[in-house]
């Protein structure tokens, strides 16, 4: 995941900024960076998706993030305010923000 990650932002750099063309000659040919672009970024999109299928339903908002939100002071502070679950409501938003991030780096990738 990482090197696909990793392949598509250094090709995709040289795609649309012309200053970074030399990128591209890091990792390949010009014409095969552009055929691998498209195939790269559908595996980035597959393995994300899968991700949030089977993480999705543990990152759910409820009622004990709001306890995490009114103590944030204390957890600042890295006193024990009491079981958030299996994951505390900064690893939600992270979560969150990673699947929205993903889909608009769908679209700009499909865009560019």
């Amino acid at each position: 995941m990482a090197f696909y990650f990793v392949f598509a932002t250094i090709s995709g750099l040289g795609f649309f900024f012309p200053s970074f063309n030399w990128l591209i000659n890091i990792l390949s040919t010009l014409q095969l960076a552009r055929i691998l672009y498209h195939f790269v970024g559908g595996l980035i999109f597959a393995a994300f998706m899968l991700m949030f299928l089977r993480y999705w339903k543990e990152n759910l908002f409820n009622r004990e993030d709001w306890v995490w939100v009114k103590n944030i002071l204390k957890i600042i502070t890295n006193h024990e305010v009491g079981d958030a679950g299996r994951y505390n409501l900064g690893q939600k938003c992270v979560f969150w923000a990673a699947i929205i991030s993903l889909l608009l780096l769908l679209v700009s990738g499909v865009v560019i």
